[in-house]
């Protein structure tokens, strides 16, 4: 299969209702699978203990941090400046421990914010990006969350087999990056290639 080596278009599809419409073709986003298969008994005991405004208030203000520390990636991505003294200061660091793993490990992105499906399985998603690491193929989830879950490598298997599905390339590394609210600081989870992963979300 041919590898992308040169930065292409993205196209960034809007997800309605938990759906992407593709050549007018509804297609279940990934992490919507996701919600409705994965039981999280921690959450519903979260929500029982401090209670459901409180609870969502915080799901809400993660939310939103969560998609400014993307939106700070994507500009530097693209190779915008960011004026940080406008920013918040912890996404602000984020973003430095993000530059910092881009420098170590040579990241070069093929496509960013791109949105996949895959008309085989009947599911789409899209996929922060997908680039260089070290020189190999790799799919890359940018994280904001607390801790790493099970579903990021089912996402993360998902997104391969669109991908591939759709010759865009043929992903070698999984890795989630996340990028710790509380330190600001960046660690790196890798995933393999599993077919009963992808079994699992689709069953």
């Amino acid at each position: 299969m041919t590898i992308m080596t040169t930065l292409s278009p993205s196209t960034t599809l809007e997800r309605k209702a938990g759906y992407y419409d593709i050549d007018g073709q509804l297609y279940p986003s990934v992490t919507t699978i996701l919600g409705k298969t994965i039981a999280k008994p921690g959450l519903m005991n979260w929500y029982g203990k401090i209670g459901t405004e409180e609870a969502n208030r915080i799901k809400q203000e993660s939310a939103d941090f969560g998609k400014t520390v993307h939106l700070l990636i994507q500009a530097v991505l693209d190779g915008k400046e960011i004026d940080e003294t406008q920013t918040d200061k912890t996404a602000v660091g984020c973003l430095h421990s993000f530059q910092e793993w881009v420098r170590l490990v040579g990241f070069k992105p093929l496509l960013t914010e791109h949105t996949i499906h895959s008309k085989t399985h009947g599911y789409a998603g899209t996929c922060d990006a997908f680039g260089l690491v070290y020189g190999i193929p790799t799919l890359c989830d940018w994280k904001t969350s607390g801790a790493i879950y099970d579903e990021f490598s089912l996402q993360l298997h998902a997104y391969t087999a669109a991908i591939r599905e759709m010759g865009i390339g043929d992903p070698k590394m999984q890795l989630i990056v996340r990028l710790d609210k509380k330190d600001a600081q960046c660690s790196v989870h890798a995933y393999g290639w599993d077919d009963t992963a992808l079994n699992c979300l689709i069953s």
